[in-house]
């Protein structure tokens, strides 16, 4: 059998040296013939022990690559055939092999945690829910071990989830009805979202912790992570009894508010979660992509409403804390040219969800003084 392995492995690598090379070197007859060489490989039954073969032996990165996609690929296709016991072992393998391959390139990487993603979402209607939670265990197991490249790991499972589920138009094909799609956001948005937040904040909370200059590498880690917060304060809530005919809608509308439900009370209504996001801001605000991913967060916070809050009285105490982070901001002499539209953004955010009245209900300092920051970054 392994030799069987091998001889596909040695035509697969000979294809994929033909496919990735200069144009000038091969015949477009050529590319197009190793190319199909892929096409009918991904299409053959069952591949997974020649996959695994490939990931474990190859030593070129396209081949890695498209053996992670003949998996994706061969599992969505041969879901009804597959034992629940099956699905586990596979899915266990591919973050067992990403994890112990911490050289692997990003793409290849990446691929391999999309096949890992598709899995999950495929078995969110059938699986069981301690299939569910030993995948969200493995992460948090992963961040919680202080290695970087395991914390990378966990950031890049993370955002093939969200990537997966955050809309019904744009995750990946795995032959099932949109309303399979939506079910399955709306079954990730009620049972996982909230951790997902959550294991992003116990992230931002080391970053707010370094008192010396990070090194690139966990630089490069922390804004991987603040993408992912601002992921989740971006996401387009769903309203459980609409018609899923106007869920796409949603979806595709430009509103910005961010909308949970009342099982975000208690982490957004936290008394310092918004003054935690100025900090972090704080933190990074000299480096631009950071900044830009803090300010959309802060943007985001700025325009909470609907059924979080019990009474216009919570709405009126968050815009009041909100109102004395920003001041402190904006208190600053030295923001940067890249701040600036973030900035303004925050302004029209809170004029546009939060009433003139509740300026006027916050404290008199925080309405005033808001007021003329307003009018300032209009002019």
């Amino acid at each position: 059998m392994e030799a069987q392995f091998s001889q596909v492995m040695l035509q697969l690598e000979q294809a994929s040296q033909i496919v990735m090379a200069p144009p000038n070197l091969v015949s477009n007859e050529q590319r197009h013939l190793a190319e199909q060489v892929f096409l009918d490989f991904k299409a053959s039954r069952s591949p997974y022990p020649t996959c695994k073969f490939l990931l474990e032996n190859s030593q070129l990165d396209y081949v890695l690559f498209q053996a992670a996609s003949a998996i994706k690929d061969a599992v969505v296709r041969e879901w009804s055939l597959l034992d629940g016991s099956d699905v586990r072992a596979l899915r266990n393998y591919l973050l067992q092999y990403v994890t112990q391959k911490t050289d692997l390139q990003g793409y290849v990487r990446e691929q391999v945690l999309q096949a890992v993603a598709v899995i999950f979402k495929r078995g969110t209607l059938e699986s069981d829910e301690t299939d569910h939670e030993q995948l969200m265990t493995d992460v948090t197991s992963l961040i919680g071990s202080g290695n970087l490249s395991m914390q990378s790991t966990a950031c890049s499972i993370l955002l093939a989830l969200m990537n997966e589920y955050s809309t019904t138009s744009r995750a990946s094909s795995i032959g099932l009805s949109w309303e399979f799609h939506l079910n399955a956001k709306r079954r990730f948005e009620g049972r996982d979202l909230k951790l997902v937040f959550q294991l992003c904040l116990q992230v931002l909370q080391e970053l707010e912790k370094y008192t010396e200059e990070p090194s690139r590498d966990v630089v490069s880690l922390f804004n991987k992570f603040l993408s992912i917060t601002e992921q989740v304060l971006s996401w387009r809530f769903m309203a459980y009894n609409l018609p899923g005919r106007f869920v796409l809608v949603i979806e595709n509308s430009q509103s910005c508010a961010l909308m949970p439900g009342p099982a975000w009370r208690d982490v957004l209504l936290d008394a310092g979660l918004v003054d935690f996001f100025f900090r972090i801001h704080e933190k990074v605000r000299s480096v631009g992509e950071m900044a830009h991913h803090s300010l959309q967060c802060l943007a985001q916070l700025a325009s909470l409403r609907g059924s979080i809050f019990r009474t216009d009285e919570d709405r009126v105490d968050y815009l009041n804390t909100y109102l004395q982070s920003y001041l402190k901001l904006m208190s600053r002499s030295d923001l940067a040219e890249h701040e600036l539209l973030g900035v303004a953004t925050i302004i029209n955010r809170l004029a546009l969800f939060f009433p003139v009245a509740f300026f006027c209900q916050s404290s008199s300092r925080c309405g005033g003084v808001f007021k003329s920051s307003a009018d300032e970054a209009h002019v």
